[in-house]
Protein backbone atom coordinates (compact mmCIF):
# COMPACT_ATOMS: atom_id res chain seq x y z
CA UNK A 1 0.00 0.00 0.00
CA UNK A 2 1.51 3.45 -0.89
CA UNK A 3 2.22 6.34 1.79
CA UNK A 4 -0.46 9.04 2.34
CA UNK A 5 0.76 12.60 2.34
CA UNK A 6 0.14 14.50 5.91
CA UNK A 7 -1.60 16.88 5.59
CA UNK A 8 -2.88 20.05 7.69
CA UNK A 9 -6.34 21.50 8.45
CA UNK A 10 -7.62 18.25 6.24
CA UNK A 11 -11.22 18.07 4.99
CA UNK A 12 -13.06 16.11 2.31
CA UNK A 13 -12.93 17.72 -1.53
CA UNK A 14 -15.66 19.44 -2.72
CA UNK A 15 -14.72 18.63 -6.69
CA UNK A 16 -18.44 20.00 -7.65
CA UNK A 17 -18.33 23.60 -6.95
CA UNK A 18 -14.55 23.90 -6.84
CA UNK A 19 -13.43 26.94 -9.28
CA UNK A 20 -10.42 25.34 -10.43
CA UNK A 21 -12.77 22.22 -11.83
CA UNK A 22 -11.78 22.77 -15.93
CA UNK A 23 -8.16 22.70 -14.56
CA UNK A 24 -8.62 19.51 -12.19
CA UNK A 25 -7.58 16.32 -12.56
CA UNK A 26 -11.39 14.81 -12.47
CA UNK A 27 -12.69 17.53 -14.61
CA UNK A 28 -14.18 14.41 -17.04
CA UNK A 29 -16.01 13.50 -13.83
CA UNK A 30 -20.24 14.29 -13.73
CA UNK A 31 -21.62 15.33 -10.93
CA UNK A 32 -23.50 12.17 -10.04
CA UNK A 33 -19.86 10.27 -10.51
CA UNK A 34 -18.38 12.91 -7.65
CA UNK A 35 -20.97 12.20 -5.32
CA UNK A 36 -19.62 8.31 -5.01
CA UNK A 37 -16.48 9.37 -4.75
CA UNK A 38 -15.07 12.54 -3.05
CA UNK A 39 -15.82 11.02 0.30
CA UNK A 40 -12.27 9.69 0.09
CA UNK A 41 -10.67 12.58 -1.70
CA UNK A 42 -8.63 15.24 1.32
CA UNK A 43 -8.04 18.62 0.93
CA UNK A 44 -5.13 20.33 3.31
CA UNK A 45 -2.51 22.08 3.29
CA UNK A 46 1.47 21.66 3.62
CA UNK A 47 3.31 23.77 4.83
CA UNK A 48 6.38 25.61 3.11
CA UNK A 49 9.40 23.40 3.39
CA UNK A 50 7.26 20.51 3.78
CA UNK A 51 8.07 17.32 1.67
CA UNK A 52 4.96 16.33 0.01
CA UNK A 53 6.68 13.10 -1.04
CA UNK A 54 9.95 11.92 -1.69
CA UNK A 55 11.49 10.02 -4.79
CA UNK A 56 11.57 6.36 -4.69
CA UNK A 57 8.22 6.09 -2.44
CA UNK A 58 5.25 3.80 -3.38
CA UNK A 59 2.45 6.63 -4.08
CA UNK A 60 -1.41 5.72 -3.13
CA UNK A 61 -2.56 9.39 -4.92
CA UNK A 62 -1.81 12.03 -7.19
CA UNK A 63 -2.29 15.67 -6.04
CA UNK A 64 -3.90 19.16 -7.62
CA UNK A 65 -2.33 22.49 -6.33
CA UNK A 66 -5.18 24.32 -5.48
CA UNK A 67 -3.16 27.64 -4.34
CA UNK A 68 0.54 27.68 -4.06
CA UNK A 69 4.64 26.91 -5.28
CA UNK A 70 5.99 23.46 -5.48
CA UNK A 71 9.08 22.73 -6.32
CA UNK A 72 10.09 19.08 -8.38
CA UNK A 73 13.58 17.48 -6.98
CA UNK A 74 15.72 15.16 -8.88
CA UNK A 75 19.39 13.81 -7.10
CA UNK A 76 21.89 14.29 -9.67
CA UNK A 77 24.58 11.13 -9.02
CA UNK A 78 27.73 13.02 -7.83
CA UNK A 79 26.32 16.69 -7.81
CA UNK A 80 23.95 16.78 -5.22
CA UNK A 81 20.42 17.71 -6.59
CA UNK A 82 18.16 19.62 -9.34
CA UNK A 83 15.36 21.30 -9.61
CA UNK A 84 13.50 20.22 -12.36
CA UNK A 85 10.32 22.13 -12.65
CA UNK A 86 8.32 24.72 -10.71
CA UNK A 87 4.24 23.79 -10.22
CA UNK A 88 1.42 26.15 -9.32
CA UNK A 89 -2.31 26.92 -9.52
CA UNK A 90 -3.98 23.82 -11.06
CA UNK A 91 -1.28 21.59 -11.41
CA UNK A 92 -0.85 17.96 -10.65
CA UNK A 93 1.50 15.88 -9.13
CA UNK A 94 2.89 12.49 -9.03
CA UNK A 95 0.72 11.34 -12.24
CA UNK A 96 3.85 8.64 -12.64
CA UNK A 97 1.79 6.48 -9.95
CA UNK A 98 -1.07 5.70 -12.07
CA UNK A 99 0.95 3.64 -14.45
CA UNK A 100 2.06 1.68 -11.51
CA UNK A 101 5.61 3.80 -11.45
CA UNK A 102 7.02 5.23 -7.62
CA UNK A 103 7.11 8.45 -7.53
CA UNK A 104 9.86 10.32 -9.30
CA UNK A 105 11.09 12.98 -7.90
CA UNK A 106 10.31 14.62 -4.81
CA UNK A 107 7.81 17.21 -4.71
CA UNK A 108 8.35 20.11 -1.73
CA UNK A 109 6.44 23.05 -1.04
CA UNK A 110 7.86 26.38 -1.34
CA UNK A 111 5.06 28.38 0.19
CA UNK A 112 2.21 27.36 2.18
CA UNK A 113 0.20 24.87 -0.71
CA UNK A 114 -3.29 23.93 -0.26
CA UNK A 115 -3.11 20.26 -2.14
CA UNK A 116 -5.86 18.26 -2.98
CA UNK A 117 -5.52 14.36 -2.91
CA UNK A 118 -6.93 12.30 -4.66
CA UNK A 119 -6.18 8.54 -4.44
CA UNK A 120 -5.40 5.64 -7.98
CA UNK A 121 -8.52 3.72 -6.08
CA UNK A 122 -10.90 6.74 -6.88
CA UNK A 123 -9.74 7.60 -10.18
CA UNK A 124 -10.12 4.02 -11.01
CA UNK A 125 -13.74 3.62 -10.05
CA UNK A 126 -14.70 6.86 -11.48
CA UNK A 127 -13.06 5.98 -14.71
CA UNK A 128 -15.19 2.27 -14.55
CA UNK A 129 -18.36 4.68 -14.70
CA UNK A 130 -17.11 7.42 -16.67
CA UNK A 131 -14.78 6.80 -19.96
CA UNK A 132 -14.61 10.91 -19.78
CA UNK A 133 -12.65 10.65 -16.69
CA UNK A 134 -9.85 8.61 -18.06
CA UNK A 135 -10.03 11.05 -21.23
CA UNK A 136 -9.57 14.36 -18.55
CA UNK A 137 -6.84 12.62 -16.65
CA UNK A 138 -5.08 11.94 -20.27
CA UNK A 139 -4.95 15.00 -20.57
CA UNK A 140 -4.41 16.37 -18.02
CA UNK A 141 -1.03 14.28 -18.02
CA UNK A 142 -0.19 16.01 -21.84
CA UNK A 143 -0.63 19.70 -19.98
CA UNK A 144 2.02 18.47 -17.70
CA UNK A 145 4.07 17.13 -20.34
CA UNK A 146 3.34 20.20 -22.41
CA UNK A 147 4.18 22.45 -19.25
CA UNK A 148 7.19 20.64 -18.43
CA UNK A 149 8.62 21.15 -22.33
CA UNK A 150 8.33 25.31 -22.06
CA UNK A 151 9.83 25.19 -18.88
CA UNK A 152 12.87 23.67 -20.31
CA UNK A 153 12.84 26.19 -23.10
CA UNK A 154 11.98 29.56 -21.25
CA UNK A 155 14.68 28.08 -18.31
CA UNK A 156 16.97 26.87 -20.07
CA UNK A 157 18.25 29.55 -23.03
CA UNK A 158 19.66 32.80 -23.07
CA UNK A 159 21.63 34.40 -20.36
CA UNK A 160 21.42 34.72 -17.39
CA UNK A 161 19.55 37.42 -17.03
CA UNK A 162 17.49 36.54 -19.50
CA UNK A 163 16.22 33.22 -17.85
CA UNK A 164 15.55 34.93 -14.59
CA UNK A 165 13.16 37.44 -15.92
CA UNK A 166 11.86 33.57 -17.57
CA UNK A 167 11.38 32.67 -14.02
CA UNK A 168 9.67 35.33 -12.80
CA UNK A 169 6.87 35.47 -15.62
CA UNK A 170 6.73 31.76 -14.71
CA UNK A 171 6.05 32.18 -11.07
CA UNK A 172 3.64 35.09 -12.31
CA UNK A 173 1.36 32.85 -14.22
CA UNK A 174 1.79 29.64 -12.76
CA UNK A 175 1.29 31.18 -9.34
CA UNK A 176 -1.74 33.89 -10.29
CA UNK A 177 1.04 36.50 -8.47
CA UNK A 178 0.11 39.76 -9.35
CA UNK A 179 3.27 42.03 -11.24
CA UNK A 180 3.65 44.42 -8.13
CA UNK A 181 3.92 41.19 -5.55
CA UNK A 182 5.44 38.61 -6.89
CA UNK A 183 7.10 36.15 -4.16
CA UNK A 184 10.58 34.52 -5.23
CA UNK A 185 12.02 31.47 -4.10
CA UNK A 186 15.41 31.28 -2.45
CA UNK A 187 18.16 32.49 -4.47
CA UNK A 188 19.75 28.91 -4.14
CA UNK A 189 16.61 27.29 -5.43
CA UNK A 190 16.47 30.11 -8.67
CA UNK A 191 19.71 29.17 -9.00
CA UNK A 192 19.03 25.60 -9.59
CA UNK A 193 15.95 26.52 -11.79
CA UNK A 194 18.14 28.57 -14.48
CA UNK A 195 21.61 26.48 -14.36
CA UNK A 196 23.80 29.33 -12.74
CA UNK A 197 25.72 29.44 -9.52
CA UNK A 198 23.62 31.52 -6.14
CA UNK A 199 26.57 34.33 -6.60
CA UNK A 200 25.93 34.77 -10.03
CA UNK A 201 22.17 34.85 -9.80
CA UNK A 202 22.92 37.49 -7.13
CA UNK A 203 24.41 39.19 -9.31
CA UNK A 204 22.29 39.75 -12.02
CA UNK A 205 19.21 40.19 -9.73
CA UNK A 206 21.17 42.96 -8.37
CA UNK A 207 21.26 44.11 -12.37
CA UNK A 208 17.39 44.28 -12.44
CA UNK A 209 17.07 45.71 -9.41
CA UNK A 210 19.60 48.41 -10.02
CA UNK A 211 17.74 48.75 -13.36
CA UNK A 212 14.36 49.05 -12.09
CA UNK A 213 13.30 46.07 -13.35
CA UNK A 214 12.62 44.58 -10.13
CA UNK A 215 12.00 46.64 -7.14
CA UNK A 216 12.43 44.51 -3.79
CA UNK A 217 9.27 45.27 -1.18
CA UNK A 218 9.84 42.46 1.36
CA UNK A 219 12.27 39.27 1.65
CA UNK A 220 11.72 37.90 -1.54
CA UNK A 221 8.97 39.64 -2.47
CA UNK A 222 9.43 41.65 -5.55
CA UNK A 223 7.19 44.69 -7.98
CA UNK A 224 8.12 43.80 -11.13
CA UNK A 225 8.31 46.29 -14.33
CA UNK A 226 5.48 45.12 -17.21
CA UNK A 227 8.57 45.55 -19.39
CA UNK A 228 9.86 42.41 -18.06
CA UNK A 229 7.76 40.11 -19.79
CA UNK A 230 7.50 42.44 -23.07
CA UNK A 231 10.61 41.25 -24.42
CA UNK A 232 13.97 39.51 -23.55
CA UNK A 233 14.97 40.98 -20.04
CA UNK A 234 18.41 42.05 -21.65
CA UNK A 235 16.59 44.73 -23.76
CA UNK A 236 14.44 45.62 -21.08
CA UNK A 237 17.58 46.88 -19.27
CA UNK A 238 19.40 48.35 -22.04
CA UNK A 239 16.56 50.74 -22.13
CA UNK A 240 16.43 51.68 -18.79
CA UNK A 241 16.72 54.82 -17.35
CA UNK A 242 19.95 54.66 -15.51
CA UNK A 243 22.58 52.21 -17.44
CA UNK A 244 24.32 49.36 -15.84
CA UNK A 245 27.63 49.46 -14.45
CA UNK A 246 29.78 47.39 -16.64
CA UNK A 247 32.21 45.74 -14.39
CA UNK A 248 30.37 43.03 -11.78
CA UNK A 249 28.35 43.74 -8.74
CA UNK A 250 29.20 42.18 -5.79
CA UNK A 251 25.94 41.33 -3.44
CA UNK A 252 25.84 38.65 -0.81
CA UNK A 253 23.88 35.57 -1.91
CA UNK A 254 21.96 35.81 0.84
CA UNK A 255 20.53 39.02 0.87
CA UNK A 256 17.40 37.98 -0.93
CA UNK A 257 16.50 35.77 0.79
Amino acid sequence: MGIRVPLLRVTTCDCEHCGLRRLALLKGARASDLARSTRCLRNGLSMRGSTIYSAGQRGAAVYTIRVGLVKLVSAVPGRGTRIVRLLGRGAALGLEVLGGSAYAHSAVALRTTNLCEIPISAIDELSDHNRDVTRGVMSKWNDEMTSADFSIALLGSGTVTERLAGLVRMITEICGDRTDAVELPSVADMASLVGASPEGVSRHMAELKRAGILTRLAPRIYRCDPAMFGGSAGASISRAENPLPSRPVNVDSTSLN
